[in-house]
């Protein structure tokens, strides 16, 4: 199985260590929270606390504090789960990335504290210990950062608009923007000394995105000036989910993996000054009304809405979304024009034809029937239907907070998962601008002043960024690292590489089939764009794969003894041996074929909710 190489980080230290610390404490009345000012020598002080009746901010002076005490590296918010409200803490968190301006920290651990001192029994005790469970596994899986500094959830070209950070804040890419409204909601108090002292634990609660985050420092070096590489990645929220449990746009127009990707270059400059290239993409499911649910198939039928005013309205509230954002967009299309895919494909363009909208560039590529495993030459018939739209749309210049140039466009490219051909024509279209951008941040560069085999080293580590960012991506939607993985590496295909994804192939299947229920159920929590019921798995109903363990144990227990009957007999025991156990894998894939919900991992809160049938 490929795996994720780590990205070189560019020198950094960790600042916070100079920052006024703040922690919080537990005991039976309140969350009392102490700030220590390393910077002013002044000892640690409580400054305010939350009452643990009302949910309000409360004098802490009388307090004294908890037996469980955490540090607090950032604020994510409140969730509601069945005893309230829970506050959630990032309790440690490491720094990945170091801008001129901004330093970028991923979440390794969290904490969720109940607000509430109402104690559950039976049951619901149970059920709340499993919903802390799937919230604390999805935090910690690596994929959340924060910027104490910046608003991390929009881009370079976004955040020099001259809003604050509050008003830049992207309803789609931030996770937490939500969570954070319930807990300042929850704390207010009319109090305006106590409103101020709890204006400094807010100061911690950081917009969060979900993605990836990755650095090459001094990637280019020219005279006594360097540039730095690094990529931001934002999936959106507002459709989250995995592969199979989740494809496609909702009617609002909003799709699923939609992923931001930032490619920025930066470089200080004498007297402390930098200047900085922003270059942003997009990936998302193609904006129709369509399906693909896991049955034990390897490539499950895909299910297409057959109303076409439906389809074009869903069509039209996502573009719309799209270009309020970023002016323009070239839709690149990686489906097959063949099999099962075909449809689909043809769908899209059919509906993106009747919208007729200058501003909307639609240009299909069969990547599989054109290259391959090997004809790479064939990516310049995709080239040249593309060149022009890049070199049109440029990218985001700065110079210090002044703006030299906007990006007045975007790429969007999509196959059936937005993953594999997505990662591999992304990363090509990030290669053929990270040299204008070069260009851009350091003073008298010239590609071509460069020997072919330094250029060849750094767009190579071009492509690991970009192949690191892909297996993130590719995990996050289909839990496993993307395929074709060596290709965005290397620039070509590897027999080790084909290897690495038959093996993604089958973890995938694996997986998608009975595993990202579970997952789905975390991104369901988190965000709650659902009510959550009262119990998760103690429904035997919901899993069946919990009552089905027993006939599978019976049945291959049965086929065991009458191997062992008849082999001693047999001519060929080792044949016998092997046909036997082929039949009977057989038929216990024939007999859950007939009804595949028998085993599989389905999402338990959105199928509960929707009365046993799937949302398409």
């Amino acid at each position: 199985m490929s795996t994720t190489s780590t990205p070189t980080l560019a020198p950094v230290d960790d600042e916070r260590e100079s920052e006024d610390l703040l922690t919080f404490s537990i005991n039976s009345a309140a969350f009392v929270f102490d700030v220590d000012y390393p910077s002013e020598g002044r000892a640690d002080a409580a400054v305010v606390a939350i009452d643990r009746r009302s949910g309000k901010f409360v004098n802490a002076s009388q307090l004294l504090p908890g037996t469980v005490s955490y540090p607090v590296q950032c604020l994510l918010g409140c969730v509601k789960l069945l005893a309230g409200p829970y506050l959630i803490v990032a309790t440690h968190s490491k720094l990945v990335a170091k801008f001129p301006n901004y330093r970028v920290y991923e979440i390794t651990k969290v904490a969720l504290e109940p607000v509430s001192r109402r104690v559950l029994d039976g049951s619901l005790k149970k059920t709340e210990a499993q919903y802390v469970e799937l919230l604390t596994d999805l935090l910690e899986d690596g994929s959340f950062y924060y910027s104490p500094d910046v608003d991390l959830s929009s881009s370079t070209q976004q955040r020099v608009s001259g809003k604050s950070k509050t008003e830049t804040e992207s309803d789609v890419f931030s996770w937490n923007k939500a969570m954070r409204a319930r807990l300042t909601s929850l704390v207010s108090v009319k109090n305006p000394q106590l409103a101020k002292l709890g204006e400094l634990v807010l100061s911690r609660a950081h917009p969060v995105i979900r993605g990836f985050v990755g650095l090459v420092g001094s990637l280019v070096v020219h005279g006594n000036q360097n540039a730095t590489l690094a990529i931001i990645s934002r999936l959106g929220n507002e459709r989250p989910g995995r592969r199979y449990t989740m494809r496609g746009a909702a009617k609002d127009g909003s799709v699923t993996n939609h992923v931001e990707t930032e490619q920025i270059l930066f470089s200080t400059v004498a007297g402390g000054g930098y200047t900085v290239a922003s270059h942003v993409q997009l990936r998302g499911s193609i904006p129709l009304l369509w399906s693909q649910h896991a049955n034990l198939r390897w490539n499950p039928p895909i299910v297409i809405k057959s109303n076409e005013e439906t389809q074009r309205r869903t069509l039209h509230n996502h573009f719309k979304s799209v270009l309020d954002r970023y002016e323009a967009v070239t839709c690149v299309s990686l489906v097959k024009t063949s099999g099962g895919e075909a449809p689909l494909g043809s769908a899209y363009s059919t509906t993106v034809a009747k919208e007729g909208d200058d501003d909307v560039v639609f240009v299909p590529f069969d990547l599989h029937k054109e290259v391959g495993l090997s004809k790479f030459e064939n990516f310049s018939k995709l080239f040249a239907n593309t060149d022009s739209q890049l070199a049109k749309y440029g990218f985001c210049s700065l110079s210090g907070k002044d703006v030299v140039k906007k990006q007045s466009g975007v790429m969007r490219t999509n196959c059936k998962d937005n993953l594999d051909r997505t990662n591999v024509v992304q990363g090509r279209f990030a290669v053929q601008i990270f040299w204008d951008q070069v260009s851009a941040v350091l003073d008298g560069f010239t590609a071509t002043s460069l020997p072919p085999t330094e250029r060849s080293r750094i767009e190579r580590q071009v492509g690991i960024l970009w192949a690191d960012n892909g297996d993130r991506c590719s995990v996050m939607y289909a839990g496993t690292p993307a395929i074709r993985g060596d290709f965005t590496r290397t620039g070509k295909s590897t027999f080790r590489g084909l290897v690495n994804d038959g093996l993604n192939s089958l973890n995938r299947f694996y997986i998608n089939n009975f595993e990202d229920g579970r997952h789905q159920d975390a991104l369901d929590v988190l965000l709650q764009k659902r009510p959550l019921p009262d119990s998760y798995a103690l429904d035997l109903k919901a899993h069946p794969m919990k009552k089905e363990g027993g006939i599978k144990k019976a049945l291959t227990s049965f086929c065991v003894f009458i191997m062992n009957l008849i082999r001693p007999r047999a001519k060929n025991p080792l044949l016998l041996h092997s046909l036997l156990w082929m039949l009977s894998v057989f038929a216990l894939w024939f007999l859950f074929r007939l009804n595949p919900e028998r085993i599989l991992n389905l999402p338990i809160l959105k199928y509960n909710q929707v009365k046993g049938k799937k949302e398409e």
